[in-house]
C-alpha cells in the first residue's frame, strides 16, 4: 500500500483522469443521441435543457486532452488541447459576429436541442483547453503567469457550479446573465464542474512539484 507522497501523487493523477473519462463519456453518449436521434440521450429526464451538439464534440476533445495532460507532456496532448479550444473559440466569435457555428446544422441533423453551444459553456471549455495546452510538467513561470493560469483553471468550475446552484435555488433572474445560465444543460454543467476540478488539480499539482524542486 502506498502512503505519504506516493499516495498523494496517485490521488493527484486519479482525480483528473476520472474527470477526463467522465467528460469523454458524456460527450460520446450525447453524440450517440444526436446521430441515432434518441432524445433521452441528449436531454435526460433530470435535465431541463438538452446538450448542444457542438458542446458534446468539445467535451470529447477536452476530456481527451485532460487525460493526456495527466499522462504526460507530448505533441498529441498539445494538438488535442488545441482542437478542444477551437470549437469554443469559434462559438464565441460566432456570438459576436452573428454567424452559425453549428456542426449539427452542417450535417443536417434534426434539432434535438440547441445545436450550437452557449457562450458561457464556450468560455468554460476554452478555459479548460487553455490549461491543458499550457500546463505542461516542465518549466516554471512567473508568479503573475501562475496566478493567471490558476484563475483560468477555476473558470470552468465556477461556470458549471452557477447553473447548478441557481437551478436549486431558483435565482436565474438575479443577474442579466441569468437566461444564459438557465439555457445550460445540467449535463453540460456537470461536465464543466468535472473539467474545472481537473484543471485546478493539475495546476495545484504542478505548483506543488515546483515548490518541491
Amino acid at each position: 500500500m502506498l502512503t505519504g507522497n506516493g499516495g498523494t501523487a496517485i490521488g493527484r493523477r486519479s482525480i483528473p483522469l476520472l474527470a477526463g473519462w467522465f467528460t469523454v463519456a458524456i460527450g460520446i453518449v450525447v453524440l450517440s443521441g444526436w446521430f441515432l436521434q434518441i432524445p433521452s440521450l441528449v436531454k435526460p429526464s433530470w435535465s431541463v435543457k438538452g446538450m448542444a451538439f457542438n458542446t458534446a464534440v468539445s467535451f470529447v476533445f477536452a476530456g481527451t486532452a485532460c487525460i493526456l495532460t495527466v499522462l504526460g507532456p507530448g505533441i498529441a496532448r498539445r494538438w488535442v488541447a488545441a482542437l478542444a479550444a477551437l470549437l469554443p473559440l469559434a462559438t464565441i466569435l460566432a456570438s459576436v459576429f452573428g454567424y452559425d457555428a453549428s456542426i449539427a446544422s452542417g450535417l443536417h441533423l434534426p434539432n434535438l436541442a440547441q445545436a450550437s453551444m452557449a457562450p458561457f459553456t464556450a468560455l468554460g471549455l476554452a478555459a479548460a483547453a487553455t490549461v491543458f495546452l499550457l500546463c505542461d510538467k516542465g518549466g516554471q513561470r512567473g508568479l503573475i503567469a501562475e496566478a493567471t493560469l490558476s484563475g483560468v483553471a477555476v473558470t470552468p468550475l465556477v461556470l458549471g457550479m452557477i447553473p447548478v446552484a441557481s437551478a436549486g435555488l431558483g435565482v436565474f433572474d438575479l443577474t442579466p446573465w441569468g437566461p444564459h445560465f438557465a439555457a445550460m444543460s445540467m449535463m453540460t454543467a456537470c461536465g464543466l464542474i468535472a473539467l474545472g476540478g481537473a484543471c485546478l488539480n493539475i495546476v495545484l499539482a504542478r505548483a506543488g512539484r515546483a515548490g518541491d524542486g
